[in-house]
């Protein structure tokens, strides 16, 4: 009877542990870049992507080494600048962190503004399992995997599909993963590369607006409590009314409706 307990225990510990398993969220940035991007230029300031601490998407109020850094519900753990120690690297600055509640791990890599081909290239590669990376995590004592590896993808920058193509590379077994894009008209370019994996998009873009990482800090918190894609869109289109100091209601027609097709 006491070997039974015993193994019984044992089986218990090992699915707690199981279900317990922490969460990695992987997120793609194309700094913003007046030179080499199709956007509306902005301040040269903030619009040069090979300036990580002062671009639009990545050291601005809005962008997500500020904004998360400042949350109550994250922890900065580290930064790293993987261009140093491998010169043709296409990312300039990674930065981790930890959420607090449920330990998460969220790592975002800001790639070059000239390099946002091979950014959004390997945000989609990840969901056909072809790309995947592992880092070490010092203050943790980890080594984790993104991208394929992740369970949640998230893109934040210009819509480079509106000019030009990207070829994905396939693989037999793709991952399954949950993926927010954030940028312009979204889910007219993106959608019909997931349409052959086993990516799910709880969150995508149907008009022109402002990729600001206020979206996804909010929309992660829905992800964490498993929300579904509908109250996602909510807490996104409240986020982007506040920001934006525009209507909710108006704000909801930035967002699809992924229970449409």
């Amino acid at each position: 009877m006491k070997v039974i307990l015993s193994i019984l225990s044992t089986c218990l510990i090992i699915a707690s542990s199981a279900s317990a398993k922490q969460k990695i969220i992987h997120v793609f940035i194309a700094l913003c870049d007046n030179d080499t991007q199709g956007i509306v230029p902005v301040n040269p300031t903030i619009g040069n992507g090979d300036k990580p601490e002062a671009n639009l998407y990545w050291g601005c109020s809005d962008g997500i080494q500020k904004y998360f850094a400042k949350s109550k519900r994250w922890k900065k753990l580290e930064t790293h600048k993987p261009q140093l120690t491998n010169t043709s690297s296409p990312i300039l600055r990674r930065i981790i962190f930890q959420h607090k509640k449920t330990n998460a791990i969220l790592v975002a890599d800001a790639y070059q503004g000239k390099s946002i081909q091979q950014c959004i290239t390997n945000y989609l590669n990840a969901s056909t399992g072809s790309y995947k990376a592992i880092i070490k995590v010092k203050s943790t004592k980890q080594t984790i995997q993104i991208g394929a590896k992740a369970n949640l993808t998230a893109y934040i920058g210009h819509n480079g599909l509106m000019e030009f193509n990207i070829s994905t590379t396939k693989t037999k077994n793709t991952p399954h993963l949950d993926t927010i894009t954030l940028c312009c008209i979204a889910h007219k370019y993106f959608k019909h590369h997931f349409n052959n994996t086993n990516t799910t998009p709880i969150l995508q873009t149907r008009s022109l607006m402002y990729p600001g990482s206020f979206i996804l800090h909010d929309a992660l918190e829905g992800w964490f409590n498993k929300e579904s894609k509908s109250k996602i869109r909510t807490r996104a289109a409240k986020a982007y009314a506040k920001n934006q100091k525009i209507s909710t209601k108006a704000a909801y027609s930035i967002f699809k409706n992924l229970n449409q097709k």
